[in-house]
């Protein structure tokens, strides 16, 4: 089960790229969304809920190549993470 809810303001030592968009802040969404570093994304599934097959994207993070993040580049830092192709091709839309 999801924990839904919208997105708090972060505490002061949250890294900028993790800081909720208006919209976390404003819709009602499944929380998971908000450990994603990348805002596009997250407000595209906020957007495209009930559209986005969630169950699917989850599978998706853990069984395909997704991304890998360069070497010294910090986890939360968007612009340290590569899409795979084969990632990109499926899903990569939802980063525009």
């Amino acid at each position: 089960i999801s924990y839904s809810s919208r997105t708090p303001m972060p505490k002061p030592h949250i890294p900028l790229p993790l800081h909720p968009t208006e919209l976390q802040q404003m819709i009602v969404h499944p929380r998971w969304f908000d450990r994603l570093p990348f805002p596009r994304m997250r407000d595209s599934l906020i957007r495209l809920r009930g559209v986005v097959d969630e169950e699917e994207l989850c599978k998706d993070f853990f069984t395909m190549p997704s991304f890998t993040i360069e070497v010294g580049c910090a986890c939360w830092d968007p612009s340290g993470w590569r899409m795979e192709k084969e990632w990109e091709e499926k899903w990569g839309w939802l980063m525009i």
